[in-house]
C-alpha cells in the first residue's frame, strides 16, 4: 500500500493526466497505462499505486487507529471523474506477486462491492493466463503467484462474478492443473 503522502502525490498526478487529456481531446480518457516498476515503487513509497487508485476511484479504508487496511471502490456519484480503465504493467522481481495480489483484491471487491464486470475478468484472463508468452513469464518468475492468478480466475467463475465461455474455463482449468503438477 502506498504511504499516505505518496498516495496523495499519485492522486494529484492522476488528476493532472485526466485534465491534460480533457484539454487536448475534449473527453475523459477511457484507459490510461501505468507502469509499476519495483525499484520506483520502493523509491517513491508506491506513488504509482496512488495514480492507479485515483484513476479507478478507490479510497483508503482505515481502522480505528487510522491505519489503512485496504482500499475500496467509491460510488460513482462521489467521484469527480468517471472510473478510468488502467492498463498496469508490472516490472521487476515482484511483478508476478503483485499481479497475484491484484487478482486477490479483485475477488475481494467482487464479494464486497458486487463488482461483476465481465470485461475486467476477460482482460485479466487474456493478459495474464491465456497469453502463452505472458503466462510462461509469470510462471518462471513466481510459480505460486501464477497458480494464484489462475486460481482466482477460476474462483471468479465459480462464484458467478464472471461469466465466460466453457472453452476459456477449460483452458484455465488445464493451466491450473499444470501448475499443480509442477
Amino acid at each position: 500500500m502506498p504511504f499516505p503522502a505518496a498516495y496523495e502525490r499519485g492522486r494529484e498526478i492522476a488528476r493532472k493526466l485526466i485534465d491534460q487529456h480533457r484539454q487536448t481531446q475534449g473527453t475523459y480518457p477511457e484507459t490510461i497505462a501505468v507502469m509499476l516498476w519495483g525499484l520506483d515503487a520502493i523509491k517513491t513509497k508506491d506513488e504509482s499505486l496512488g495514480i492507479l487508485l485515483e484513476l479507478v476511484g478507490a479510497a483508503p479504508l482505515k481502522e480505528s487507529s487510522g491505519r489503512i487496511v485496504r482500499y475500496k471502490l467509491q460510488p460513482l456519484d462521489q467521484l469527480d471523474h468517471p472510473r478510468i480503465d488502467v492498463l498496469a504493467n508490472l516490472s521487476g522481481s515482484s511483478g508476478a506477486y503483485e499481479i497475484s495480489q491484484r487478482m486477490t483484491a479483485m475477488i475481494g471487491w467482487a464479494g464486497t462491492a458486487d463488482f461483476k464486470e465481465n470485461w475486467v475478468y476477460d482482460q485479466a484472463a487474456a493478459t495474464y493466463a491465456l497469453d502463452a508468452e505472458m503466462a510462461e513469464r509469470l510462471r518462471q518468475a513466481n510459480p505460486e503467484a501464477f497458480r494464484n492468478i489462475v486460481g482466482r480466475l477460476l474462483e471468479a467463475r465459480s462464484r458467478s462474478f464472471w461469466h465466460t465461455s466453457d472453452d476459456k474455463l477449460e483452458k484455465l482449468q488445464q493451466l491450473y492443473g499444470q501448475t499443480m503438477r509442477n
